[in-house]
């Protein structure tokens, strides 16, 4: 045969055994340079042919030496032959070959069978390889205990297909740093090689490869939030195909004791001269990932909460260096989960979409959740962290973009009742889109429309708003935790205010709002009262971290009605704060021009403070029928409390003339104390005195009222001209508004030069008398109003 150099030492017949024996037998090979392309087509062969004479002489060679430019050392084995159709070999090769039948469905075929001892380790040392494959093999060839693991192959060769089934039990361990695996494989390898079809069947089902990574593998990727599976084994439920073209993989899987990851209808075109490898699989993945552990206010959670069910869809496809993972369909899963600060009952999330090298990413999440919670972790300080807890989380994310360097989003939130501390949102939608750069920076605009706010500001006391309408701009980076947004936010489509964030502090501000805007706001804690005129302007810095706020406000040109009482011309400043204990306002004054209670009021002045949400007039004072009124301390709540109401000055003639009375003209002023309690929201004043500062007259001429009680009795008319030296009366004014007057008046009438010592009790409703003089001046004003405009009607 060319090529092949045949050395036969020392052959002798033995007629007696019916045997050739041979001392020695040398081979040689040498490649040949052959111009000749290998036929495409190799032709079966017809084993049944080579069935031998029963009397054919035995062979048996001491010494068979192979050798060839394709080996890197000859190799050395003895040869016997047992039987007519069996050959032994000993040495460098073990091996058993025989010529059998076997039973085929129609007729008998004629086989060769083979059993091989080896090792993997033998077979490297007889096989050249170069410097590079050396290197990129060093990891496999430095397991010393899997190379020379025992291989036992069995071989059958019917002329046209190879079939061979190899046993082994080995185990070897590879690092690349932090991590290191080792994997046990035990089991049965079958191979099935077809000469005519030039194709290989790889049986691998009857192999068991398991594997185990060391921790610090499992934790080299400590932003994973999953805690990931360090044992695993490999199986596939039927055989791979090969060819000359593809690879045909039916199922891989891949199993945990949690976790189940199947590649499914792999198919494998193997490159070419022209076409890059092109992969194809379907990649399943089904079972329970564990949430890493982390500790939330200083308390670990449970793992039994940090469990999420997970099922996983997809299509993977690679063509060179060209990936793609198509008909993504994830679906997430837990009945409680806590991480990161945030707890949920019932998470469900569902991903589906598409990722590619060329067209990037086209995701869509969609997330549901109950009773949500974000907890804040604890600082430094003293304060304690306030939560924030949703009833219900409804949330869609669209992501997509042709690289994850510049990405866009979209993302619609719905959120049921949200509750901070004492601010309770009942409904809350959000929606946002924008750029995602890097994985890490987003620059995002949106919008949000809440229904429903109440905040708590004391146990029986809430400020309410029924809308709130927001635009958003929102900046920040996930990398260095920075973010920084800008809200527009318009509540109960009329007020007006803008937000800038940055981190924890929020600046608020409120310009030029005119106070009827807050008129929705004001009718759910005080129906009765109208805000008609005037600007407010609010600023301030709100703190999220303590949930504190510390700003200031302005009031001009205000004037408001409650009920038929009016008032004009309120103007105040302050500063105002808001903490963990309510409201907090220094001490501001309020200057009022005047209010129309049936009595002019005008020019008023109270100092007044709020301590935890509970206001408080340290100092009132104002101008009254001539005069002026002081009142001490009074607290603007339920409390039970007395303080105390000065009058001076009080024009006597302006007291009589609310009683609207003809013919009766006085001169003189009072002064006095009237002490007022209040118990139970009733207002009293008891033991009250005024006293006239000074002389004075009463002239009654012409009154008809006084005149038919004169005429029975005649004392009375020394009243008539009277010039009283003192005029005093006690106080009383019961809850209903009764008001009580005993009055003692010392004088003389100077016609009949008498002394005058009267004594008089007068009764009468103020409320009723200042309602009656406010409808008088509501008519006048009304009548006024119709004549400007063009007559009465």
């Amino acid at each position: 045969m060319p090529g092949l150099t045949v050395d036969i030492h020392n052959a002798h017949f033995s007629r007696q055994q019916n045997s050739v024996f041979i001392d020695s037998l040398s081979v040689e090979h040498i490649k040949q340079n052959s111009a000749h392309e290998s036929p495409a087509f190799v032709s079966p062969l017809d084993l049944n042919q080579w069935q031998l004479p029963a009397n054919l002489p035995r062979l048996q060679i001491d010494n068979v030496t192979f050798k060839s430019e394709l080996i890197n050392h000859p190799i050395n084995f003895s040869l016997a032959q047992p039987t007519a159709h069996s050959l032994t070999l000993t040495g460098d090769v073990q091996a058993t070959l025989v010529l059998n039948k076997k039973n085929d469905t129609t007729h008998d075929k004629t086989v060769i069978e083979g059993d091989i001892n080896w090792r993997l380790s033998e077979v490297v040392d007889v096989i050249p390889l170069d410097a590079q494959t050396l290197v990129s093999l060093e990891p496999v060839l430095n397991q010393q205990t899997f190379m020379n693991a025992p291989i036992s192959s069995h071989i059958l060769f019917d002329g046209s297909v190879i079939t061979s089934k190899h046993q082994l039990a080995s185990h070897f361990d590879y690092t690349f740093e932090p991590c290191s695996i080792r994997a046990r494989i035990n089991g049965q390898l079958g191979i099935d090689a077809s000469l005519i079809s030039q194709s290989i069947g790889l049986d691998l089902t009857k192999l068991r490869i398991h594997s185990k990574l060391n921790n610090e593998c499992v934790t080299v990727s400590p932003q994973i939030p999953f805690d990931l599976p360090n044992e695993f084994t490999v199986e596939l439920s039927e055989p791979i195909r090969v060819n000359q073209q593809t690879v045909i993989v039916p199922s891989v899987l891949i199993t945990s004791d949690a976790l189940t990851l199947t590649f499914a209808e792999s198919r494998i075109v193997l490159a070419n001269a022209q076409e890059p490898i092109q992969i194809s699989s379907q990649v399943n993945l089904e079972g329970s990932v564990h949430i890493k552990t982390n500790e939330i206010n200083g308390k670990a959670k449970e793992t039994a909460f940090n469990t999420l069910e997970l099922t996983s869809h997809s299509a993977l496809n690679l063509i060179g260096q060209a990936w793609a993972l198509e008909n993504i369909n994830i679906a997430l899963k837990a009945p409680r989960i806590s991480q990161y600060n945030l707890s949920a009952q019932a998470l469900s999330a569902n991903i589906q979409g598409a990722i590619s090298l060329s067209d990037g990413v086209a995701l869509t999440l969609n997330v549901q959740a109950k009773n949500a919670a974000y907890r804040p972790a604890p600082t430094s300080s003293d304060i304690e962290p306030v939560p924030i807890t949703v009833k219900a989380v409804d949330a869609d994310i669209i992501l997509q973009g042709q690289h994850k360097q510049n990405l866009t989003a979209s993302l619609n939130t719905h959120l049921t009742q949200v509750k901070r501390d004492t601010l309770l949102v009942n409904k809350l939608n959000n929606q946002l889109s924008g750029k995602i750069s890097q994985l890490r920076k987003i620059d995002l605009t949106g919008s949000t429309r809440i229904n429903g706010i109440a905040l708590n500001l004391d146990e029986d006391q809430y400020l309410t708003f029924a809308s709130l309408f927001a635009t958003h701009a929102i900046a920040g980076d996930l990398q260095d935790k920075s973010l920084v947004s800008e809200h527009d936010l318009i509540v109960d489509e009329a007020i007006h205010m803008n937000i800038h964030q940055q981190q924890q502090t929020l600046t608020v501000s409120s310009e030029q709002q005119a106070i009827s805007n807050f008129q929705s706001v004001v009718n759910r804690f005080m129906p009765e009262l109208t805000l008609q005129e005037g600007m407010l302007n609010l600023n301030g810095l709100f703190e999220l971290q303590g949930s504190t706020f510390d700003g200031k406000f302005a009031l001009a040109n205000g004037a408001l009605k409650y009920n038929e009482y009016t008032a004009k011309g309120a103007v105040t400043t302050g500063h105002i704060q808001f903490n963990s204990a309510g409201l907090q306002l220094d001490k501001s004054t309020l200057h009022i021009e005047s209010v129309n209670a049936g009595v002019p009021i005008e020019n008023i002045e109270i100092e007044y403070v709020l301590h935890n949400s509970k206001a408080n007039i340290n100092h009132a004072r104002g101008d009254i029928l001539g005069g002026t009124f002081n009142v001490s301390e009074l607290w603007l709540d339920k409390r039970n409390q007395h303080t105390q109401v000065t009058v001076n000055d009080i024009s006597l003639a302006k007291v009589v003339a609310l009683q609207q009375q003809s013919g009766i003209n006085v001169t003189g002023s009072v002064s006095g104390i009237l002490p007022m309690s209040v118990n139970n929201n009733e207002v009293h004043i008891d033991d009250g005195l005024l006293k006239s500062e000074g002389p004075g007259t009463l002239k009654i001429d012409g009154n008809p009222a006084f005149d038919s009680i004169a005429e029975q009795q005649s004392e009375l008319n020394y009243l008539r001209d009277l010039q009283f030296e003192q005029l005093s009366s006690n106080v009383t004014l019961n809850s209903d508004g009764l008001l009580l007057l005993d009055f003692a008046i010392l004088g003389k009438n100077p016609n009949q030069q008498q002394a005058v010592n009267f004594n008089y009790h007068h009764e009468e409703n103020v409320l009723t008398l200042l309602r009656s003089l406010r409808l008088t001046d509501s008519v006048q004003n009304q009548i006024e109003h119709k004549i400007k405009q063009g007559g009465v009607q």
